[in-house]
């Protein structure tokens, strides 16, 4: 498979190649008459299909076509004539770059006039305006600068830079402006803010996020898929938001560039890039239980000829908790040097680095039972967390990549990136139920260290061609990844001291304390590692001006090796599974009732392999299925806001679910789950996002799905069916200017969690809201305040973690203020 992606690879380089020395022998663009055919139609498509015609590079921003016609293009024309009359009442104007090739850009008045003027058959060869366009690459998509809650496109679905409404599924984007907005720091914050997702505490350092009922785990960074291990409380949900452009979060299966067809989606975390011009920002902010953060944000050129460019992004954040016990101290630097090696291809080289150091950590929430199977109430600063337990992490990436423009639309683009995060800590919980007559919970933890690593590459090629008259997109690629998770236990108070061993007092009034741990005789020991690999294609195809099939497969292998052993016990147990020549197919078709409304619909395969076990400590097979998806989406106000509509289902084999007939635990330490076949997922999501007025910027989303088994049973139960967010930030003009004002609003339906061992009872979180605010004023042009706060109304709530069967406590009220200055 990987000769013969090589070989698929390396004979599209070529071609590509040889059409671009063809090209560049040729006579200056700007003097050559060639024939043109292009029907009258979307701009977007007709400049494609010219562009390629001419030989020539043509970039730019799908918002900027968006909702424009052209009346075509026939017979003999030079390229400036061409592009007049392409071009012709759109407003836009072509300008060359340094370097070759051109890019779209709103037109001046003057440029208006000169356009009709050529399009009239006055000018038949112009020598168009030159401009410097640097770091080309995969920025049209670019948020941070817009002011904008709308995103324009994206590639985390199909690797394709399509616009989201000539993508064939559900996807989501938290740009820049509604970051700074409402002040998300977190990955779990912008997930929160995320169509159709919820987010679950399992404990002080851990999440878990759902979508359309189930655990969103599947993330790639800047497009590149991206394995992290979360199970002992690292990964890329303690990101710093501080570093990131936006966030992509695509609904529903997308294995196509991830590996695994995941019926949940998929996140992409997509960082910021240096700029062409000097810019950035100095902030600090104070807020409830002594939250302390700074940041500082510097870009620009480093060399005179603006062709190498770079970016370092630093924050510091010291805090309190309203948890019992619990604070957190930590470090972000990112530094990313962007330098045009050649005319038409650029290197990127980058580091980001985050320091965690917490105290009265806590491994899983609190206990939800009483001895006698009722729920147990606690205060909301009720912590789990031991005095003095820590978990230290240090995570860096180096990643680096190369984009090469062919000069006739392709594109060929290699990344590579190496993740490495080390932990060490003591971890004691008290979190091991259910609760004694007397309050009493057992203690659960003790010392550990870890390690995780992966290394990854993804090489892809990408552009356009023509077929049977008509231009269509198209994209190949393979990926590779290698990752491996060591941790080491040591001293368990289970095992170290004395099996059972339980706090003194009672968990309502625990003030942490804990026996002492001895931290030199080792307990148990994890080992695992995984090795990705895949070949993918995905092509857009022109079946008609209106009409649009979108086609794509991956073929994976995977390959997971699985090592525990108890030193105490001195037994071990090991899991294997090989899957080779995997195949998640997609397809999708998308057709325009007008040039700013679509209609679509959509097929993906999921293909997931579990790491669960049954009661006989074997591993489960993996989980296949399909996912439908129906839906309508529509761009107004020339771009500026985005509106989606979706139905979907999805329908899964061997889906894994808690085995409620088996109290034992496996000789791990994990709970056996079992295999359920003919699971049923049905739902709807519609969103709004982007301007609905001048200075005013809106989103609005609501969704809902269930799963059921054959019988009619929800089977995600601990997940809320029903999610509606609202949000939205005002900025005044006249005797206001200055001041912008906003809120946000969550809320989710009721949750459930009933549990047959270790003892029988039901837990549950009834449906509640969650209100923000937030207020900004520009003092000048550099200088602006700005207040948050959150959970206006001090709503007390709690999520359910049912592997555990414990819950944790969400915050109360809190107040962010902070101050700015933009430079």
């Amino acid at each position: 498979m990987a000769r013969g992606a090589r070989s698929l690879c390396l004979g599209l380089v070529m071609a590509a190649s040889t059409a671009a020395m063809a090209q560049q022998a040729a006579a200056p663009a700007g003097t050559v008459r060639a024939n043109y055919d292009i029907p009258a139609g979307p701009l977007g498509p007709a400049l494609s299909r010219f562009a390629a015609s001419a030989g020539i590079t043509l970039s730019f921003e799908p918002a900027l076509t968006e909702g424009r016609q052209t009346h075509g293009l026939r017979g003999s024309h030079a390229l400036g004539a061409g592009f007049a009359q392409l071009l012709a009442g759109s407003g836009l104007e072509a300008v060359a770059r340094a370097g070759g090739g051109y890019t779209l850009r709103r037109a001046t008045p003057a440029a208006v006039a000169n356009a009709a003027a050529r399009a009239d058959g006055n000018a038949g060869a112009t020598t168009l305006e030159e401009v410097r366009v640097t770091a080309d690459a995969e920025r049209s998509n670019t948020s941070e600068g817009t002011g904008s809650y709308a995103a324009r496109a994206s590639t985390t679905a199909t690797g394709l830079n399509l616009s989201l409404r000539e993508t064939p599924q559900s996807i989501s984007v938290v740009t820049r402006q509604r970051m700074d907005d409402e002040a998300i720091e977190s990955v779990t914050e912008v997930l929160q803010r995320s169509t159709g997702v919820a987010v679950s505490a399992l404990d002080s350092e851990r999440l878990n996020a759902y979508s359309r009922g189930f655990s969103l785990a599947s993330y790639q960074i800047d497009g590149q898929p991206t394995w992290y291990s979360v199970v002992y409380g690292t990964g890329i949900t303690l990101s710093d938001m501080v570093i990131y452009d936006r966030v992509e979060v695509v609904r529903g299966a997308a294995g196509l560039l991830a590996g695994a067809g995941d019926p949940s989606g998929t996140v992409n975390l997509v960082r910021k890039r240096p700029t062409a011009d000097f810019a950035g920002y100095v902030s600090g902010s104070l807020g409830s239980w002594d939250n302390r953060r700074g940041e500082v944000d510097v870009s620009g050129p480093l060399n005179a000829a603006g062709t190498l460019r770079g970016r370092f992004v630093s924050a510091w954040q010291d805090t309190n908790s309203y948890r019992d016990r619990y604070s957190n101290e930590k470090q972000i630097a990112y530094g990313v040097v962007e330098a045009d090696i050649a005319p038409d291809t650029l290197l990127t080289l980058g580091l980001d680095y985050q320091k965690n150091k917490p105290k009265g950590v806590s491994f899983s929430g609190l206990p939800l039972f009483w001895y006698d199977g009722s729920e147990v109430d606690y205060r909301r600063s009720a912590s789990s967390g031991g005095a003095g337990s820590t978990w230290n992490q240090d995570a860096r990436t180096l990643f680096a990549s190369v984009d090469h423009g062919f000069g006739n639309g392709w594109k060929a683009r290699l990344a590579y990136s190496n993740y490495l995060t080390q932990r060490d800590g003591t971890r004691i919980s008290a979190s091991w139920g259910p609760v004694q007559q007397d309050g009493s919970v057992q203690l659960y933890g003790g010392y550990g260290e870890g390690r995780s690593e992966q290394n990854s590459v993804d090489a892809r090629l990408s552009g356009p061609f023509e077929l049977f008259g008509r231009q269509h997109q198209l994209l190949v690629g393979l990926n590779a990844s290698k990752a491996t998770d060591r941790i080491t236990s040591f001293s368990d108070p289970r095992y170290g001291l004395t099996e059972g061993q339980r706090i003194s007092g009672s968990i309502l009034d625990w003030d942490g304390s804990y026996p002492a741990v001895a931290a030199n005789t080792v307990h148990s020991g994890v080992a695992q590692e995984t090795k990705q690999t895949g070949i993918y294609a995905s092509g857009r195809f022109s079946l008609t001006d209106s009409l649009s099939l979108v086609l794509g497969n991956r073929v994976s292998s995977i390959d997971y090796d699985y090592l525990w052993t108890s030193y105490a016990a001195w037994t071990s147990q090991a899991q294997t599974y090989r899957r080779h020549g995997v195949s998640t197919p997609y397809a999708g078709v998308v057709y325009d009732l007008k040039p700013n409304w679509s209609v679509y619909a959509s097929y993906t395969s999921i293909f997931k392999q579990q790491q669960y076990k049954d009661r006989n400590n074997r591993a489960l097979d993996a989980t296949t299925g399909v996912n439908y998806e129906l839906g309508t989406k529509a761009t107004f106000l020339d771009g500026k806001l985005n509106a989606s509509l979706a139905v979907f289902r999805i329908e899964q084999d061997k889906l894994p679910v808690r085995d409620s007939g088996y109290t034992a635990s496996l000789p791990d330490g994990s709970r056996a789950y079992m295999s359920v076949d003919g699971a049923t997922t049905r739902g709807a999501e519609v969103e709004l996002s982007g301007e609905i007025a001048p200075r005013w910027q809106a989103y609005a989303s609501y969704s809902h799905s269930r799963t059921e088994d054959r019988a009619g049973l929800s089977l995600t139960t601990e997940a809320p069916e029903n999610l509606f967010k609202l949000g939205t930030s005002y900025r005044f003009s006249g005797a206001l200017s200055g001041l912008t004002v906003g809120g946000n609003l969550y809320w989710q339906s009721d949750t459930s969690f009933t549990s047959a061992w270790p003892v029988v009872g039901t837990a549950r979180q009834d449906a509640y809201t969650l209100v923000g605010l937030m207020a900004r004023y520009q003092i000048n042009r550099q200088t602006s305040i700005s207040v948050n706060v959150d959970n206006l109304f001090d709503k007390t709530y709690h999520s359910i973690d049912p592997t555990f069967n414990t819950k944790v406590y969400g915050a109360p009220r809190s107040v962010l203020v902070t101050a700015k200055y933009t430079f």
